[in-house]
């Protein structure tokens, strides 16, 4: 389905970037691969020959660049997958912690859609798939940057599903709720969290898996009519 296709995946070597990887490989995609876990994209180079690997910050504009010049100036799938978790209040959270926050969730995707859209609009088209959250959707679920960069990356995406549609180019973005992790995984790390933050009680895991298989999905040209949307995949967290 996606022989011949250039597919960048940042967090690449993460649970949901490593069935990402996995998918696309099997598809028959090149597939570009990007982490700041070296250990984790060579394990992801030995398990899928053939993919191409990046230890880079991409959340940069040289980190851009990189992506960019290993895909041979042809990119034709952008899933923007990183992110930084915080789950702290307002009277609590640090300046360092809401920009740095920002920077990876929001400005690290508009930095490497900024610069893969031109090649896509010269190429005739393509798809950039965002990896939200339901605090993509809802204010309660995190802390107030992490919350704050989700719904900042819903817009830019309807941004640029509305600015680039009639170029051929669709941008959506899925809203995962909680997301289970393997057994034997370490807990995720929060960059800062606070005791005054609960979890819900009906928020139950989907599979990184599954989240990989939507973005597949929006990826492929089944979903040629879906732009512009957000689709949450959360175990009806969000019906609560």
């Amino acid at each position: 389905m996606f022989t011949g296709k250039n597919v960048v995946v940042t967090a690449a070597a993460g649970n949901v970037g490593r069935n990402l990887v996995e998918k696309f490989h099997s598809s028959g995609a090149v597939v570009i691969a990007a982490d700041i876990n070296e250990n984790g994209l060579n394990d992801l180079a030995n398990t899928f020959p053939g993919i191409r690997i990046l230890v880079q910050d991409v959340a940069t504009v040289a980190g851009a660049e990189k992506i960019i010049k290993i895909a041979d100036n042809k990119i034709d799938v952008l899933c923007n997958n990183a992110a930084l978790i915080e789950a702290t209040v307002m009277e609590d959270i640090e300046e360092k912690v809401w920009d740095e926050v920002i920077r990876v969730n929001l400005t690290g995707p508009f930095l490497l859609s900024r610069r893969v859209i031109p090649l896509m609009v010269k190429s005739g088209g393509g798809v950039i798939i965002n990896t939200g959250s339901t605090a993509s959707l809802r204010g309660g679920r995190c802390g107030p940057a992490y919350t704050a960069s989700k719904h900042g990356l819903m817009g830019l995406t309807q941004n640029i599903a509305a600015a680039y549609f009639d170029k051929g180019i669709r941008c959506n973005i899925v809203c995962p709720g909680h997301i289970e992790r393997p057994e034997g995984a370490p807990e995720i790390s929060l960059l800062q969290s606070s005791p005054k933050v609960v979890s819900r009680p009906w928020d139950k895991s989907v599979s990184a898996g599954g989240i990989a298989s939507l973005i597949y999905f929006l990826a492929s040209d089944e979903a040629k009519h879906i732009n512009g949307v957000a689709i949450p995949i959360d175990e009806a967290a969000l019906a609560f």
